[in-house]
């Protein structure tokens, strides 16, 4: 019915949406005019329809569900890495001496710049 206000360039259907959001885009803004006026406020599947231009920000799209297969293989997957991973105390020692060595990075080039020293 919406071709018959003006020539529409693409239709949106925002798939697994409770709301049922559908997008319209018209060639023509005047169009888009005719369309929410004749649309809002109308009944169609036993719903009444709510028509409006597009704010430009909302994300009408749904991720669908992951399933629960899906989900328990993920969370495999992620277990097995953990368990992978080092000990607490290596992890530690790891982040300990990243930190004394960004530390010491740091001194360096603040030795060096007050020195006068350029590389």
């Amino acid at each position: 019915e919406t071709k018959k206000l003006g020539d529409v360039e693409k239709v949106t259907v925002f798939e697994g949406n409770a709301e049922g959001v559908v997008a319209v885009k018209f060639k023509l803004p005047s169009s888009a005019e005719d369309c929410i006026g004749l649309m809002n406020g109308r009944f169609f599947g036993g719903k009444q329809l709510e028509c409006d231009y597009w704010d430009n920000k909302t994300n009408y799209v749904v991720k669908p569900k992951e399933g629960a297969k899906k989900e328990e293989a993920r969370l495999e997957s992620f277990g097995a890495w953990l368990e992978d991973q080092d000990s607490d105390e290596e992890l530690d020692a790891l982040t300990t001496d990243s930190s004394k060595a960004k530390s010491a990075k740091k001194a360096a080039k603040k030795a060096k710049t007050a020195s006068g020293g350029d590389g």
